[in-house]
């Protein structure tokens, strides 16, 4: 009896423990380590906070249900991240002034601010995703090399997507007050290493390099790219091009990263592949490589994407696991896309398009999961011949006894809760929003 009630006293605490993180309320100068609340009038003071300079921030709505699915999942990290990354929620229903303010389209929408500057975040949302960023946003931004063969070395050995920048000034002297661009570039640097690696370059013989000042971006096997007259740009422009120029020329898109490729402003040409056939992928590779380079069209953004593992959300643009290996163009904010699986070649697909040979569809969203959702996803395409199909098999099925179709294993994708953000499942203003709100 006594054992019994101990019991439920500690799990009272545990549940009470948890109510009192769950409302934790911002406070100046403390170092965070849960998930605490800010609004309108906290948010300005908390990303400014010197002893929380680095944020990563959750704008959400009550009724989301991506929402309540990642809640513990940042309350968990924020244990780990302690002293390295506070992590703050705004509850955009009631904060509307300030999720207009950044631009929050969809909920969750996430974000961080490091020394006030806001920015998206660009890496997954798991839980180690998010530990892994904040240690490297913890890290120092600037590595020291000492000349353009080191740095091609650190973008190979070490940088997990091979692009880097490489910053030089012949007039920033280590001994002397930091040049100009010298400081920009380290500004920049810190705001945006999330998503590329940053080097500076400081030559044991300066006399060897008689270049101005420049940022060169060296990806391994692609042509050096090269931002001159670099000493007037403004961290802003700097910034700009970073994030430009942060993506490796060919991607591998998943989970982590398909959002973000699939909002930077161009449509996304998709080279669908069986990734356990290494020498497939291989090749796919080196062949869009070549496309880029010799066409240097900067009209699309190139990618691979797993075509078994993501059949599903894949099946909403025509793309049939039997039709692997093959090309998709996708334009993901409209969702209009070009597929044609008779064209092995990327340069033939592209003129295809050009030319108006492949006309643009757009994806048809399937509502049910597993078979059922394929056989909808059919019956949409192939209208009115579908209908005559499935008024034969009701007939058939008066005759014969067939077992149900059961649903498909595969029942979750993180492409596709990644494609019902992009549709606007969880919009502030829709429909999925108004019939929670009403129920409740």
């Amino acid at each position: 009896m006594f054992a019994s009630s101990v019991g439920k006293l500690a799990h009272l605490v545990a549940f009470l423990s948890l109510l009192v993180r769950c409302r934790s309320e911002y406070v100046p100068g403390k170092i965070n380590g849960e998930v605490v609340i800010l609004d309108t009038k906290s948010f300005p003071e908390a990303i400014k906070d010197p002893s929380n300079p680095l944020w990563l921030l959750k704008f959400y709505a009550p009724w989301c249900g991506h929402c309540k699915k990642i809640a513990p999942v940042l309350e968990k990290a924020s244990l780990q991240v302690k002293g390295q990354m506070a992590i703050g929620k705004i509850d955009c229903t009631t904060e509307k002034g300030l999720c207009n303010e950044y631009k929050v389209r969809g909920y969750p929408t996430l974000k961080y601010s490091i020394d006030g500057e806001i920015d998206d975040y660009p890496l997954g949302r798991d839980q180690a995703s998010i530990v892994k960023f904040a240690r490297k946003m913890s890290a120092p931004p600037l590595q020291i090399v000492a000349s353009y063969e080191e740095a091609m070395e650190y973008a190979t050995a070490k940088a997990e997507d091979g692009v880097i920048f490489l910053g030089y000034d012949p007039t920033n002297k280590p001994d002397e007050v930091p040049s100009g661009f010298y400081q920009v570039f380290s500004k920049v640097a810190r705001r945006k290493q999330a998503s590329g690696h940053f080097l500076w370059l400081e030559p044991s013989d300066p006399e060897s390099i008689k270049t101005p000042a420049i940022v060169k971006r060296i990806e391994p096997d692609v042509k050096v790219r090269f931002l001159e007259n670099v000493e007037s740009l403004t961290a802003e422009a700097l910034a700009e091009w970073f994030t430009e120029q942060s993506l490796p020329l060919v991607n591998m898109l998943g989970p982590d990263n398909f959002q973000k490729v699939s909002k930077m402003g161009r449509p996304l040409a998709i080279a669908v592949a069986d990734t356990e056939d290494t020498e497939q992928v291989k090749a796919l590779k080196e062949h869009m490589l070549k496309y880029i380079t010799s066409s240097e069209n900067d009209k699309y953004y190139y990618g691979i994407m797993d075509g078994k593992k993501f059949i599903r959300f894949l099946g909403q643009f025509n793309v049939g696991e039997e039709h692997i290996p093959q090309f998709l163009v996708l334009d993901g904010p409209t969702k209009t896309f070009w597929q044609n699986e008779t064209y092995s070649n990327l340069f033939e697909f592209i003129k295809a398009i050009d030319d108006g040979e492949i006309q643009s569809e757009t994806a048809s969203r399937t509502s049910r999961k597993g078979v059922l959702g394929k056989l909808e996803h059919y019956f949409i395409s192939y209208f009115p011949y579908s209908l005559v199909a499935l008024l034969l098999t009701v007939f058939g099925f008066v005759w014969m006894l067939v077992p149900a179709f059961e649903e498909d294993p595969y029942s979750q994708s993180a492409l596709e809760e990644m494609m019902e953000e992009m549709e606007g499942t969880n919009q502030p203003e829709g429909d999925e929003g108004e019939e929670t709100k009403k129920k409740k």
